[in-house]
């Protein structure tokens, strides 16, 4: 039997509410949005910031979120930003958002790296001050373009051949504590759970479906904020997802393993390289109220955990139980889940072995095998889907792995 939400408990401090919840689409590695014009906005005569294609897919999405929420961007006191891959972006760049999107210089600005989890640490930095009491509004997300991270040379070489260096690999997917790719690490877990590959395939051609049936259903609708590209032949819109359209379901199962020679992890069951932003609007009740905002969620509880560095994929086991706990809340009260997908084995070994879920109510709309998984908007993309799933009076739980043996979880009632 479903407990009353009566019995959900309160965080300390103020009730923390959500205002509004956007993402741009998520672009394919070096497809529709990996080429964005170097002018923010164009006629609109604000910054323009030499590495505009990041602040570009940001500056969308945190525009979009200022304005669904009804307020102006004066409103915003504070940012915070996910970014895994900074390298050469500029100073701050979740500062060069937060301007660019039209707030006042007086916003203070923090991008926030927590690897895969970034964007949903974002939102749990933001909801801290908020309950606090040392802000009334908060902006809060992740943004990646990891079509355009560099390649990196070592500096004081004088002489001879030089190797560079993939950041997207050395600075988003590689485990620095054994030297190897978090797919490696991802094999173990499948080994040891036994995770087998027709388990993880067949995972992976559930996201592909259920993606694909979401964007037919128009169930992305709400949450999407399309970008507009600027071209000499004529602006370009790009409004919906790619990745989920880029698979043959006939030779998913005939892959070879990514990792190791006979191994179960894929190019099919793992996430792809993407490009993306997401952003959401965070305040709390008192001034709703007195502003006459209407909220769409609110935040019941969050949870951070840690791990052995090699068992990252296990670590939404962890932060999960974590934030029911301090909810007053069991596995059963909840609705719907997102789990990030970095791979299918994530999703695979906890919900089916660890925490018993049931595989109906994870991901609905299919996850990061399909849709993309841009770094550093993953944890708060996650949970702009999440908010757009439920149905008011619904509670919902969002949770994802991250690089260095970590998750973190947000657990949020519909509105």
């Amino acid at each position: 039997m479903t407990r009353l939400f009566s019995t959900v408990r309160s965080l300390p401090g103020k009730n923390v509410v959500i205002l509004s919840a956007v993402r741009t689409p998520i672009g394919s590695f070096q497809k529709s949005l990996s080429k964005i014009s170097a002018t923010l906005l164009g006629s609109a005569g604000l910054l323009k910031f030499e590495n505009s294609y990041l602040t570009q897919l940001n500056l969308t999405a945190l525009k979009a979120a200022i304005s669904r929420a009804n307020i102006s961007q004066d409103d915003v006191e504070e940012v915070f930003m996910g970014n895994v891959l900074s390298s050469g972006l500029g100073q701050s760049p979740a500062r060069q958002a937060a301007l660019a999107a039209g707030c006042p210089e007086s916003t203070e600005a923090t991008t926030v790296n927590k690897v895969c989890a970034s964007g949903m640490k974002s939102v749990i930095f933001g909801v801290q001050g908020l309950q606090l009491g040392y802000r009334n509004v908060v902006a809060a997300g992740g943004m990646e373009s990891m079509s355009n991270a560099p390649f990196l040379v070592q500096r004081g070489a004088n002489y001879g051949n030089q190797t560079m260096l993939d950041s997207i690999i050395k600075d988003g997917l590689w485990d620095v504590y054994n030297n190897i790719h978090m797919g490696s690490c991802a094999e173990e877990t499948a080994r040891e759970y036994n995770i087998t590959r027709e388990q993880q395939d067949d995972h992976a051609v559930k996201s592909y479906k259920r993606a694909a049936e979401a964007w037919k259903l128009k169930k992305f609708d709400a949450e999407i904020v399309p970008v507009t590209i600027k071209h000499k032949k004529g602006d370009i819109i790009v409004s919906e997802d790619e990745e989920y359209t880029n698979v043959i379901f006939e030779k998913v199962s005939k892959l070879s393993g990514a990792f190791e020679k006979n191994g179960t992890v894929t190019a099919a069951n793992s996430s792809t390289l993407n490009d993306g932003a997401s952003a959401l609007i965070l305040s709390h009740e008192a001034f709703t109220t007195e502003n006459g905002l209407k909220p769409i969620a609110r935040i019941i509880s969050y949870a951070d955990a840690a791990c052995s560095p090699k068992k990252y994929t296990i670590a939404p086991s962890i932060a999960i139980p974590l934030a029911l706990e301090r909810a007053g809340l069991v596995k059963d009260d909840i609705h719907l889940w997102e789990i990030n997908e970095a791979f299918s084995l994530v999703v695979r070994v906890n919900e089916k072995v660890i925490l018993g879920l049931n595989s109906d109510k994870v991901n609905v709309n299919g996850g990061g095998v399909a849709l993309g998984h841009p770094l550093g908007s993953s944890g708060s993309r996650i949970l702009v889907s999440l908010i757009h799933s439920l149905k008011p009076g619904q509670l919902g739980c969002a949770a994802i792995c991250n690089g260095g043996g970590a998750a973190s979880s947000v657990i949020i009632e519909r509105l």
